[in-house]
């Protein structure tokens, strides 16, 4: 028995090396873009979940199809609106008139069985000019000209109105919001409304002086929302990969974007550990994904940001029972040190990331924050026989 199998092995072998040395090298199929619409999700008879993030702290959260369609918008972990409603021609635009959904990485396409259809979207890199500004934009397509009107659920605020916005200004002085739909929106108790009109598009601006940011923005949608796109298209031509399976590659292309999504880049950077986001940030889950959020695609610059905002979350009080350890959780500026293994996560995703990126300017920064991880737990955490 013994001889058969070896013999078998033998055989296969052989078939492997001789066909080997027959095959004739082939170049590899042509470079293909990858295009955002190539991924689409329907959703019809079932209903989907879906994200959008603007990646400074923003989250449009939703569900479509099945006869479902919500959405609620959260900024920084806190809910700042809980749904937008949309009319037209007098009808409120519900979940029971939706035909189907196409769900993109960047945005979400709603159909309804009246022909009327529309388009949701964040806008990211507000920010980056304007912090602590947040935005996302309905556009409304309907079968013929009538009355396109906008208004939003928003919890603990008040409502006021001008010539052509509503804004909802929050209490305890953490912002407003404002709809605003251009020059031609008509503000009213009613919400914000768009006269004889086919299409019709509202801007959601969340932050501060929010009105003023509203009429500078709403004239750079399109140029924003192409942005956006052609940001994430680069990502996945930045660690490009296509296999035979059009579904697997897929399945990827929708992992990578999603991931991306969960990155908060703002003051410091760090991933949102689940979604909805409560603000906090988990210093666990983030050391223990530096090599799948940044190694596998060269985002060498991502991966030793998350590590520095890691570093900068450490006890470095002497005289503290925990001194020498990474938060575990940061919320509201408050950080628990409860977790021992958060520190040898951080030290160990840090060598891959060396490895990965020959960057050793970091190890020398980083030096003095693993020598306190050791010294806390040798002095607070460890028995006679050195063991945690």
């Amino acid at each position: 028995m013994v001889f058969k199998v070896q013999s078998a092995i033998m055989y296969v072998l052989s078939v492997f090396t001789l066909s080997g040395c027959q095959s004739k090298d082939t170049a590899p199929p042509a470079r293909q873009k990858v295009s955002l619409q190539s991924l689409a999700i329907e959703a019809r008879d079932t209903a989907r979940s879906y994200m959008l993030s603007d990646k400074t702290g923003g989250f449009l959260l939703g569900e479509v199809g099945g006869k479902s369609s919500s959405a609620s918008w959260s900024v920084n972990g806190a809910e700042v609106m809980k749904g937008i409603n949309v009319r037209v021609g007098g009808s409120i635009m519900s979940g029971e008139m939706v035909d189907h959904a196409n769900i993109y990485p960047n945005r979400v396409e709603v159909f309804y069985k009246s022909g009327t259809s529309q388009i949701i979207s964040v806008l990211d890199g507000i920010s980056l000019a304007m912090p602590g500004v947040h935005a996302f934009v309905v556009q409304v397509q309907a079968s013929a000209r009538q009355d396109i009107s906008f208004d939003a659920s928003i919890p603990g605020s008040h409502r006021a109105f001008e010539r052509d916005l509503v804004q909802w200004k929050y209490a305890g002085g953490k912002g407003s919001l404002v709809l605003y739909a251009g020059e031609q929106g008509i503000g009213s108790p009613d919400g914000l409304s768009v006269k004889g009109v086919k299409m019709a598009a509202v801007l959601a601006v969340f932050g501060e002086s929010t009105s003023t940011i509203a009429c500078e923005v709403y004239p750079r949608i399109d140029s924003l929302l192409h942005l956006r796109a052609a940001r994430m298209e680069s990502l996945l031509e930045s660690s490009y990969i296509k296999t035979s399976d059009e579904r697997l590659n897929k399945a990827l292309y929708w992992a990578k974007l999603s991931i991306d999504a969960l990155i908060i880049e703002a003051k410091d950077t760090f991933a949102v550990a689940g979604v909805p986001w409560d603000g906090s940030i988990n210093g666990r889950d983030n050391a223990q994904s530096i090599a799948g959020i940044g190694l596998g695609t060269s985002d060498f610059k991502k991966t030793a940001a998350i590590i520095r905002s890691l570093a900068l979350r450490q006890d470095t009080l002497r005289s503290s029972s925990t001194y020498g350890r990474i938060a575990e959780r940061v919320k509201l500026g408050a950080a628990a040190y409860t977790g021992a293994d958060v520190g040898p996560w951080f030290v160990r995703e840090m060598y891959e990331y060396v490895t990965y990126s020959n960057d050793t300017s970091l190890v020398r920064a980083m030096y003095p924050a693993v020598k306190r991880s050791i010294e806390g737990t040798l002095k607070y955490h460890v028995d006679s026989l050195n063991l945690l």
